[in-house]
């Protein structure tokens, strides 16, 4: 869990939220909105494999992310990495380095089925 450095910080990730409106028939259509783009180090920490209730395989990867802070992330958004969608764990972490730097924590998982 060593705080980066700046060269380090070499993944683009895309912060986005869900919103909905329900319509007449109370159908909710969900749109994304993206709130910041930000660099990242991600590490991949490990994965499990579940079942799922219909007898599926769930393949759950789980991340930690680095980035430096910004308050317009929270814990309620979801991160795009390319063609991974990452769903947080919890809220961020704010962590201050030796220099006196604010730097975010994030955990995060993808689950994929097959």
């Amino acid at each position: 869990m060593a705080i980066p450095t700046a060269q380090e910080l070499n993944e683009k990730i895309v912060f986005q939220t869900k919103s909905g409106a329900r319509n007449a028939v109370k159908r909710t259509a969900e749109t994304l909105t993206t709130v910041c783009t930000v660099f990242a180090r991600i590490t991949a920490n490990g994965g499990r494999v579940e079942e799922t209730t219909q007898g599926n395989e769930a393949i759950i990867q789980s991340y930690e992310i680095w980035i430096r802070h910004d308050s317009r992330v929270t814990g309620f958004q979801q991160i795009l990495w390319g063609t991974k969608r990452l769903l947080m764990l919890g809220p961020p972490v704010k962590v201050t380095d030796g220099n006196n730097r604010p730097w975010m924590l994030i955990q995060a998982e993808e689950t994929t089925e097959s």
